[in-house]
């Protein structure tokens, strides 16, 4: 349990580094000094005009953060982890029960046509996105040279899910020099 509470605090310190990076550095500062609940930041951090995505951005970025790459990643064990964290109203919504069986068809080399673009559930997107690619480079190709359209927003959430597993701590010195961040601590 501690370990797992010291990783999401670096994940978290690693999205508030980088929306502090992207100009946002009076909105988080306020959000760090105002919340104690990790919880309660990434809720912030995450929301939007749905609560469902929102509770599940914060669990999967919680389960992202668990499955950092010291602890590995195994993509079938991520959907079960999430599917027993999320609200019994999303575990049983059809969009999520449909997700999970595309999904899983995915991880067993089935050929499934996606979207990825800004027009669905951009949340489920990312997370199929970060599944399938859970390094920055990955992403990056793919959005760079693939045919798939991926949205910004479902390639910005996929990144923010993706630095989860890396945290702070694998910031090198120069990259943490760049903004102050000390109030979270």
């Amino acid at each position: 349990e501690f370990v797992d509470e010291m990783a999401l605090k670096d994940a978290v310190l690693r999205i508030i580094f980088k929306k502090i990076q992207n100009n946002s550095h009076d909105a988080y500062s306020k959000i760090i000094k105002e919340k104690e609940s990790l919880s309660e930041i990434l809720k912030l951090i995450f929301s939007n005009s749905n609560s469902i995505e929102t509770e599940m951005r914060v669990i999967f970025f919680k389960i992202c953060s668990k499955y950092n790459v010291v602890f590995g990643w195994n993509a079938l064990d991520l959907i079960k982890d999430f599917q027993e964290r999320v609200s019994e109203e999303i575990r049983e919504s059809n969009e999520f029960l449909k997700w999970i069986e595309v999904v899983t068809k995915i991880i067993n080399g089935e050929n499934v046509n996606l979207l990825f673009d800004d027009s669905g559930n951009i949340t489920l997107r990312a997370m199929t996105l970060v599944l399938l690619n859970p390094q920055l480079d990955h992403l990056e190709n793919l959005k760079r040279n693939s045919s798939l359209s991926i949205g910004d927003e479902v390639y910005q959430l996929s990144c923010d899910f993706v630095e989860a597993r890396f945290g702070y701590s694998f910031l090198n010195y120069k990259q943490r020099d760049l903004t102050n961040i000390k109030d979270f601590n």
